[in-house]
Parts: structure tokens; C-alpha cells; sequence
């Protein structure tokens, strides 16, 4: 169901529900793990027996609304410009019918997940991570109960820090402060992944290194092929259904596009930095010549201020520009390359940009060290 109120002479904001029954047949269909009130552990969720688990999230509401809505596929033979595998709410917004979805907030919800916290704990206990779930999903709250964990082990190093420094610094004061962070990081992973097996069990009562477990939580996401995904249709060699595929070899041609732009920009990038990094030397010489023979240069904002930060500025404007540009460039590449599934874009988009902005940001360095070996300016 939906209502629709006029918030100005152009634009119309739709409220978009779903009846009880609805949401039940959807939550079959995901293979959603409720809490059943009988056993008190979750197990996947079944239609007719909805009134022995527990009632839906907000988070678990949203997810089966927005399901329900990419069910809606748009056909050829109704809409104009279709895409292969696109719903109706994704061809609208293609098209600016829709200019975005937004889920409805509960302030009174998310007021007491706020009162969880406070300055002097800037942490979420065990029921605010229950609340964080309840609220805004699984993601979401495992991401703050990382960050709650990754505080205190932290916390512990900082104590460990601030005594060693106390203590004087010493060889061998560095040297055990430097074990101690060797042993701190090897024991925080191994911490963390206990702890992120004991969050999964006490969620769904799935072991993340059963065979079976891990089955049915990957059947249980139930990831569906993108909309924006494009292809043939062909017989699938498992189930012998029609399903879309995208040749291997464009595909390659793509990736091979992809890389060599991206090489091309961090390559233009590389040039603009060295020439901002050479053009210091020459604004220091000449600002080192010419500081008495201009009235500006005498006054000390202009001598000692102004002057010796253009190249830093010009510098810093070079990392922005190219970082702008290198980004647009990724998500156009990226969806160009027409992945098929949400986690293959997403890796990809964010392997790019991990790759440029690694040597972006140590490019000087590396400049500096390598080429120039000017230490005292690394």
C-alpha cells in the first residue's frame, strides 16, 4: 500500500508499506532467521507458522519492503529504454520519476540507542548492540561492536604507551614497547575473530566453520544478480533455466580498458606531483634571492607565511583535483564493466581506489627517499 502527499508544485513524496501477510511470503522467500518463541533460537522463517516467532525488526521491515520492490521488473512491452533484469523502481529513477528512497526514521527509536553511549563510554554495551541490530541491521551493528571492541584493546595500548614513555625512552624501553605491539596486534586479530564466530552464533546459531552452517547462511542471503546488470540469455548449466551472461572475452576487453585508464590517470598524477614537489626547490631558491628586493617579502605574514606555503598549497590542490577526477573515472569504469553480482562491484570500485590512493599518498615519500634522497625534507 502507499499514500502520497504534495510537498511542493512538482515533487511528490510516496509512503511505501506492506501488508503483514506480504511480508511473511517475502520472509519465507529470503530464508529469514527469526527467533522461534518455542525453542528461543533462531531458525529460518516459515509462513505458516509466523505467529510463533518473533515480530519484525524496523531493519528486517525495510529489507523486505525494498525486496518486494526489485521484484517488480519492468518489461519491454510497458516502459520504454528497459535494461535487462531492471525493477520499476530502478528504471523510474533511471529516468527521474523518482529522484531517491529513503527509509522512514524513528526518533524515538534512535534517541534510545543514543542514551547507550556517553563520553565516558563511547561504546555500545551488549543490549545497545541488540538495539543497533533491531534498528539499522546486521552490518551496522556488527561495524559498532568492532569499532566498542577496537576502543579497548586500543585503550590498553595507549596505558601500555603513556607508562613506557613514563619509564624514559630507552633502547630498551623501545624495544619491549615494540614486542608488546607485535603481541598486541597478533593477540587483537585472533580476539576479534572469536569474537566475530561468538556474534554469528548468538545471532542466526550458525558456526561460520561448519560446512553446513556456512551453506545455509550464504542460502539465506540469497544475493540476487544487479539490475544494472546487462547480458544474453542463455540456459544456465546448473539448473537449466534462462538467466543473462556477459561474454568472458568483452568482459576481459573491459577490465583490460579499465586498468590501462586508471594506470593513465596515476600516471598524469605522478608527473603533476613531481613537478609540484621540483617546483618548492625553485620557489625557496627564489624567494631566498629575492627577499630583499621586494617591499611584500620584507613584512613577515608575506615572508614566513604566505610565501612558503604556495607550493604546499599548489600541491595539496593537485592531490584533489586528480583525486576528484580518478573517482569519477571509477565509477564510471566500474560500471561499465558490468559485474554481476553487488559484492563484485563493490570490490572492484573499492580495489581501485584503494590501489591510486596508496601511491597518491606515498608518492612524496617515495619521491623524496628514492629519486631526490633528501632525507632531511622526508
Amino acid at each position: 500500500g502507499g499514500g502520497a502527499g504534495t510537498t511542493s508544485t512538482s515533487i511528490l513524496a510516496w509512503v511505501m508499506m506492506g501488508s503483514a501477510e506480504v511480508r511473511t511470503q517475502l520472509a519465507e522467500e529470503l530464508c529469514l532467521r527469526k527467533m522461534d518463541r518455542r525453542s528461543g533460537t533462531p531458525r529460518v522463517f516459515l509462513a505458516r507458522e509466523a505467529q510463533h516467532f518473533e515480530p519484525f525488526s524496523a531493519a528486517e521491515e525495510l529489507l523486505l519492503i525494498r525486496h518486494a520492490m526489485d521484484l517488480v521488473k519492468a518489461t519491454h512491452s510497458a516502459f520504454e529504454d528497459v535494461r535487462d533484469l531492471e525493477s520499476v523502481f530502478t528504471w523510474a529513477r533511471r529516468q527521474k520519476y523518482i529522484l531517491d528512497i529513503y527509509p522512514m526514521h524513528d526518533p524515538e527509536h534512535a534517541q534510545r540507542i543514543m542514551q547507550r553511549v556517553s563520553i565516558f563510554k563511547p561504546w555500545f554495551d551488549a543490549q545497545g548492540i541488540v538495539m543497533l541490530r533491531e534498528y539499522f541491521g546486521d552490518k551496522a551493528a556488527l561495524y559498532f561492536d568492532f569499532l566498542g571492541f577496537y576502543t579497548q584493546a586500543v585503550m590498553v595500548l595507549a596505558v601500555v604507551g603513556v607508562l613506557a614513555s613514563l619509564a624514559g625512552i630507552s633502547d630498551i624501553t623501545r624495544f619491549c614497547y615494540c614486542i608488546f605491539v607485535c603481541l598486541w596486534g597478533v593477540t587483537f586479530i585472533s580476539a576479534w575473530k572469536r569474537k566475530n564466530i561468538e556474534v554469528v552464533y548468538r545471532w542466526q546459531r550458525l558456526i561460520i566453520t561448519d560446512p553446513s552452517d556456512e551453506a545455509l547462511l550464504v542460502s539465506s542471503l540469497k544475493e540476487q544478480k544487479r539490475e544494472e546488470f546487462v547480458g544474453n540469455l542463455a540456459k544456465d548449466p546448473v539448473t537449466g533455466e534462462d538467466a543473462l551472461e556477459f561474454p568472458m572475452e568483452e568482459r576481459a576487453k573491459r577490465y583490460a580498458v579499465s586498468i590501462v585508464t586508471c594506470l593513465s590517470i596515476l600516471a598524469v598524477s605522478v608527473i603533476g606531483l613531481k613537478l609540484s614537489l621540483d617546483f618548492q626547490d625553485i620557489h625557496d631558491s627564489w624567494l631566498l634571492n629575492n627577499q630583499d628586493h621586494y617591499y611584500l617579502l620584507r613584512l613577515f605574514v608575506f615572508r614566513s607565511v604566505i610565501m612558503p606555503n604556495i607550493p604546499l598549497a599548489l600541491y595539496m590542490g593537485l592531490l584533489y583535483l586528480f583525486d576528484f577526477i580518478y573517482s569519477r573515472a571509477v565509477e564510471i569504469l566500474t560500471e561499465w564493466e558490468n559485474h554481476e553480482f553487488d559484492y563484485e562491484h563493490e570490490n572492484s570500485r573499492i580495489f581501485k581506489k584503494v590501489f591510486f590512493h596508496f601511491f597518491q599518498m606515498n608518492l612524496s615519500y617515495l619521491y623524496l627517499a628514492f629519486a631526490r634522497r633528501d632525507i632531511v625534507r622526508v
